[in-house]
């Protein structure tokens, strides 16, 4: 039976005459103090869901913070001046001009006149290897910290999901 039916039932005794008002006094007093107590228990486990409530949604908005500056780590300069990540197609073809710097050394061995074409060939090989290589390294670090960031995301958004279920029951 709840305070408030067991306040009900006294306040029905003490009118039809069943108990005295000191009797009636007494058992409100301790009809109100347990209620004090119990809604004070009450609303200190609310108190504390909603802390927790809080300091996960804090958590989820911190990765969010992190993820977005680690984010600028990733990215590239580019033709216009403006940043962005770069896609696995544009180290791929970057590594291209590897190949046409090849061609152009075979090119220029099989020529008597050929000594420019392989010094350009040398040069493509050299810079082409190099950009494909730094721009597969930019993406492999992208994928790779994404991967944590959704990971850790799925785990902080299940742990506020059913904190969230928690505070409003």
């Amino acid at each position: 039976m709840s305070i408030d039916q067991e306040m009900e039932k006294l306040i029905d005794l003490y009118v039809h005459g069943e108990v005295s008002e000191d009797e009636f006094n007494q058992a409100k007093a301790a009809l109100l103090a347990r209620r004090s107590v119990e809604s004070s228990a009450s609303d200190s486990t609310a108190l504390r869901k909603e802390v927790e409530y809080l300091r996960r949604e804090h958590e989820l908005a911190q990765l969010e913070r992190d993820w977005k500056q680690e984010q600028e780590g990733y990215k590239v300069w580019g033709r216009y001046g403006a940043r962005y990540i770069p896609t696995p197609l544009e180290g791929i073809y970057t590594a291209l001009s590897v190949v046409i710097g090849i061609g152009l050394i075979i090119s220029g061995v099989s020529r008597s006149d050929g000594a420019l074409y392989v010094v350009f060939g040398l040069v493509l090989i050299i810079a082409g290897g190099i950009r494909s290589a730094y721009m597969l390294s930019k993406v492999r670090g992208y994928y790779n910290g994404e991967q944590r960031y959704q990971e850790r995301r799925r785990q902080l958004a299940s742990r506020s999901t059913s904190s969230r279920r928690d505070k409003y029951q």
